[in-house]
């Protein structure tokens, strides 16, 4: 009897988009096959044995933006295209990457909002910023759980020095979205 030890394998696109959907064999469950595909044709997975915190966020972000903008449209989030989030995208861009404080919180929080109003559109109570653990729960729709990986703060401290909360309404929700805005960009 040996004692090899185990080799443990690259997480995969496909892996991670399944994880994602948690299950679900509706509409999130293909909002997540959707996001795959975008982040497969435009972005750059790496396969890293384990998680990398980066992509996490990405596609989390990307299969939320597609859940959302494919909810009630025609074909679902199937039909999500990367120039319907560019297009959905463009004029909150800009506001987004503003080096002025206010104008960089102003424009998340009214993306937050409009993310959190399509999510209901969609028939979910999504939580705002800062919502506590128990959005995180098994009990939780995935979707629910994407959105709240993105907006709690409860996973990651305010700020790595401990002090007072940053500007943030959420961890990786700016982050997200900036990385979604990369990925989806018309390409000149």
């Amino acid at each position: 009897m040996t004692n090899a030890p185990a080799v443990l394998a690259p997480t995969t696109l496909a892996d991670r988009m399944t994880r994602l959907a948690a299950g679900d064999r509706g509409p999130w469950q293909v909002a997540c096959a959707r996001a795959g595909e975008l982040v497969a044709e435009r972005g750059r997975w790496r396969e890293l044995v384990g998680t990398d915190p980066g992509q996490d966020i990405l596609t989390a972000m990307v299969a939320v933006a597609v859940y959302a903008l494919g909810a009630g449209e025609p074909g679902g989030p199937g039909a999500v295209t990367a120039e319907g989030i560019s297009s959905w995208f463009a004029d909150r861009a800009e506001a987004l990457a503003s080096r002025d404080h206010e104008t960089r919180r102003a424009a998340l929080a009214a993306l937050e909002g409009e993310l959190i109003s399509m999510l209901a559109a969609a028939g979910h109570d999504a939580p705002r910023g800062r919502v506590g653990g128990r959005w995180l729960g098994p009990d939780v729709a995935p979707v629910l759980r994407a959105w709240a990986s993105l907006v709690d703060w409860t996973a990651t401290p305010p700020n790595d020095d401990g002090g007072s909360e940053t500007a943030w309404l959420g961890p990786h929700l700016e982050f997200g979205l900036l990385c979604l805005h990369g990925l989806v960009r018309v390409r000149a």
